[in-house]
This record gives C-alpha cells, structure tokens and sequence, in this order.
C-alpha cells in the first residue's frame, strides 16, 4: 500500500520527473528483491507443509521484484549502467534455491541443472539486453542538459542514486565480459 500511495502521487504529481522515477523504482526493486520476497517466502513456508505450493510461492514473489527491475530499467531513456547491474545480480542468484534443494530424489537433481542453466540463460539475456541498451545511450552524441544531472550522485543521500555514466558503463562491460568468460561456450 505504501509504495502504491508513493506511486500515486509521484507520478501524478510529477510526470516528468525521471530522477524521482528511476530513484522510486530502484528503492521498490530492492526493497521488493532483497527485503519483501525473502520475507514474504519464510512466512509462506512456515505455515505451509505443501512443496509444490512452496515453490510456486517463490516463483510469484519472483516475479513481483523482476517486475520492479523491468521498471526500472525502463524508468529512464536511456537506462543507467547500474540499473541494469542490480537486475542482471538479482536475477543470476535468485534462482539458487531451486539447486540447492534438499530433497535426495533422482527427479529433482535435473530440475537442478536445468534450473542453473536457465539462469545463466536467462543472465546472458540480460546481458545482451543491457549492453544493447547502454549501446543506445552511448551512441548518442547531443546528451541533453535535463539528463546530465541524473547520471551524477549527489546530494545527501547517494546510496539510491547512480555514479558517473562511463564508469558504470565500464564496470558493467568488464563483469559482462567476466561473465562470458566463466559461463560462456567457446563460440561466445
């Protein structure tokens, strides 16, 4: 309810307001992945003994911080670097619990792999996504002075907002290209 009010009245109030958007979204994205879900699942499997319903309960509170990244990622045109990092890091190690699943049987052990090389599909997507995206941003020569701001962390409060464009651009190559050197085939 709180986020839906926030989401209410920021919007209406200030349509045009892409910093406010983006620093929303990225506030919601990781308080939904890292704070919520994780929450919302234990209490879930608390009161429930049913393992189907378990993991069906994980895959829909999935979706509600994949939804929040979604929106982040597109709460500004172009998308900052970072915004792509944070879902690119969710997305690669929110499926973990799938593999490390504690039943011995012979069925789950392939539901296993094929849920790790989901993932690392799934994170190569992203990659590409990502990097078509900052690709987009960084061909554009005439960067407008309204967007300049947002690209820089400043005022009192710069854990929400996002650094230099070129640094994380930077880092985001090196750990894309990390990522293709660890799980990569030999022909990407």
């Amino acid at each position: 309810d709180m986020y839906d009010e926030a989401d209410t009245f920021l919007f209406k109030s200030h349509p045009t307001w892409s910093e406010g958007r983006v620093s929303f979204w990225k506030h919601r994205a990781l308080t939904e992945a890292y704070a919520l879900c994780p929450i919302g699942l234990a209490l879930k499997k608390s009161s429930q003994d049913d393992d189907e319903m378990a993991e069906e309960n994980e895959a829909v509170a999935d979706k509600e911080a994949i939804r929040c990244f979604e929106k982040l990622v597109k709460a500004q045109k172009p998308s900052h670097p970072d915004s792509w990092r944070e879902y690119i890091r969710y997305v690669s190690a929110s499926h973990l619990y799938l593999v490390g699943n504690t039943n011995n049987s012979t069925q789950s052990q392939p539901d296993g792999i094929a849920a790790a090389v989901s993932t690392l599909r799934i994170t190569r997507g992203l990659y590409h996504r990502a990097m078509s995206y900052v690709k987009k941003a960084g061909q554009e020569t005439n960067a407008t002075v309204e967007n300049e701001p947002s690209w820089m962390v400043k005022g009192i409060d710069s854990t929400m907002s996002q650094r230099d464009y070129d640094a994380a651009l930077s880092v985001l190559s090196r750990e894309y290209l990390e990522f293709e050197r660890t799980a990569g085939s030999e022909e990407s």
